[in-house]
């Protein structure tokens, strides 16, 4: 229960409460409780107060100072709160629903508990004044952030949902294992913004090309998971003029080994590899004879899954043909194969015992995590364009 000495002051407005704060600096005003419902105390200093479940709905708090409050479990919904200043503040359970916060420095310590609730947070109208906060594992869904400074910001583990950053800066800023669904990123700074290819996506979010342009190379990953077209993604660089780390790819496999084929291609795709992936990337009534070749044509290496089920494969067959063809025009190595098992070591005659000559990459214990790190990594290197080919 809040101390009736502290209630009473309050009664008495911002004016006596600071004076009375400034004389007493070591108090610790306990308002546990308190039903300031309604109340006006713009530019009080709450600082290092107890405000535990007590009631600020609907309240006007502008300016007011929470530095190193505990407001656990307290009501805030549609206070006003522009220009506040919450660093240090335990938020835990609070409910923020549709307060307005434009201007407000909300600098919570991720190390005060968890801080997700459901309901904390129905629509918060940012403004400039977020930089180097932290407000870890919080529910913003709905939040309005625009044109928001929020710099180095910690968003890891929040809710975004339909959150809104329009034209925001958000660079360096901090978004480890945070749930996107509709969000906007419309003229948005990500700029070496740091935990995006972590993202939880639920569904399809928003990113528009001038997010794109200002905001540098962003993990394939998040722009995936935002719902960008790989055909768009597979572009950006070449509209960026960015210098290409990586040869693009088409991937040829048996279907008995598309558990393989899809692990291999999602980690290529994630780690900036453009790769084609068929039946993945047909479309709709596509001849898918013609389709592979001039795939194959318009990649720079075809990656040969090597298998039993491959070796037998009137398609594979077919796609390397195709390879070794391109080999010959081009006159230099096109054709990458990984083996799954030993067959194609045991191939008198065909294409199979041609390759058997070449360096191929060993998979073979590719369900075992550590192995599979240690091939992959070979490929990586062996795919790029500055890096030594495969002989």
């Amino acid at each position: 229960m809040a101390i009736a000495k502290h209630l009473d002051l309050l009664k008495h407005g911002t004016e006596t409460w600071n004076a009375w704060r400034t004389k007493n600096e070591h108090v610790k005003p306990d308002l546990t409780g308190a039903n300031l419902r309604g109340c006006y105390l713009s530019w009080i200093n709450f600082a290092n107060s107890n405000l535990e479940g007590a009631d600020l709905a609907f309240a006007y708090l502008r300016y007011a100072d929470f530095t190193n409050s505990n407001l656990t479990m307290a009501s805030l919904g549609s206070a006003h709160l522009e220009g506040a200043k919450f660093r240090g503040a335990n938020l835990n359970g609070a409910s923020l629903r549709s307060a307005h916060l434009r201007g407000s420095i909300l600098g919570v310590d991720s190390n005060r508990g968890n801080y997700r609730n459901q309901n904390l947070v129905q629509r918060i109208y940012g403004g400039t004044g977020f930089n180097e906060a932290q407000i870890t594992n919080i529910d913003l869904s709905y939040a309005s952030f625009h044109h928001t400074k929020l710099h180095d910001i910690d968003l890891s583990g929040a809710l975004l949902v339909c959150a809104n950053f329009t034209a925001a800066d958000l660079t360096s800023a901090n978004f480890t294992s945070a749930e996107l669904y509709r969000t906007v990123f419309a003229d948005t700074n990500l700029t070496n913004a740091v935990g995006l290819e972590t993202c939880r996506h639920i569904g399809p979010s928003f990113i528009d090309h001038r997010t794109l342009a200002k905001s540098g190379n962003l993990p394939i990953q998040f722009l995936r998971g935002c719902g960008l077209p790989d055909l768009v993604i597979n572009h950006l660089s070449v509209l960026r003029g960015d210098p290409i780390q990586f040869y693009t790819c088409f991937l040829s496999y048996s279907s008995e080994d598309e558990a393989f084929a899809k692990r291999l291609h999602a980690d290529l795709q994630d780690n900036g590899v453009r790769c084609w992936f068929a039946p993945h990337d047909l479309d709709l009534g596509e001849k898918i004879g013609s389709t592979i070749d001039s795939e194959i044509r318009v990649r720079d290496k075809v990656i040969l899954i090597l298998s039993a089920h491959s070796i037998d494969s009137s398609w594979v067959r077919r796609e390397v043909d195709q390879a070794l063809a391109e080999e010959k025009v081009r006159n230099r190595t096109v054709l990458i194969p990984l083996r799954l098992d030993d067959e194609v070591l045991y191939e008198q005659t065909g294409w199979a015992k041609r390759i058997a000559r070449r360096k191929i990459g060993d998979f073979r214990r590719w369900t075992d995590p550590d192995h599979y790190e240690l091939a992959f990594n070979q490929l990586m290197l062996n795919l790029k364009t500055q890096g030594i080919e495969v002989p």
